[in-house]
């Protein structure tokens, strides 16, 4: 049995990470990144399992153009447990962030593929493999596999997703990858 004194301390770290998560939510909300990040860092730091700050802190380190801190948090969330949308994030971030050092084309191949295993008529899926397959410059199959996503998005009534993956199968028929744009400053 824990002691009074213990029970005091443990309560009080509670309370005190409690106003760390509201105060990392309130400072992403105003868009305050650095500080967003602190808090939310301090607070994960007793809320280890916290899916949901994990995801804001993912967010925030993805505004702050730290991508390869993003990509360090989206394994932890994967660590939890299969999660498509952190699986399908992760590859993304892998095959496209602007940072070279949070790139890598093989991780985010291996990523996609299982995502495409699971939905292989999901345009998001389809679109995040061909992105990798850019990555990893096999052009002619991101192409190919960027073709199939904006048709799968155009016959689910998703134009915007159609029109994105457009601009990108452009860029990997020029032999680019796609780059996402870094943060604003």
């Amino acid at each position: 049995m824990r002691s009074p004194r213990r029970r005091e301390r443990a309560t009080r770290r509670v309370g005190a990470t409690s106003r760390r998560s509201r105060r990392g939510r309130a400072r992403s909300a105003a868009g305050e990144w650095d500080e967003a990040a602190a808090h939310l860092g301090v607070a994960l730091d007793v809320e280890t399992t916290s899916i949901a700050l994990r995801r804001l802190l993912v967010d925030v380190e993805k505004r702050r153009g730290r991508y390869a801190s993003a990509v360090a948090h989206l394994k932890k969330l994967l660590w939890f447990g299969v999660d498509v949308e952190a699986q399908r994030d992760l590859a993304w971030l892998l095959a496209t962030a602007p940072e070279d050092a949070a790139r890598d084309g093989k991780a985010a191949l291996d990523l996609a593929r299982a995502l495409v295993e699971r939905g292989p008529e999901d345009p998001r899926a389809l679109d995040v493999l061909a992105a990798a397959q850019a990555e990893a410059r096999r052009f002619k199959a991101a192409v190919e596999t960027a073709e199939r996503a904006r048709a799968r998005a155009e016959a689910a009534g998703d134009r915007d997703l159609a029109r994105a993956i457009e601009a990108r199968i452009a860029r990997y028929s020029d032999g680019a990858p796609w780059r996402d744009p870094p943060p604003a400053k």
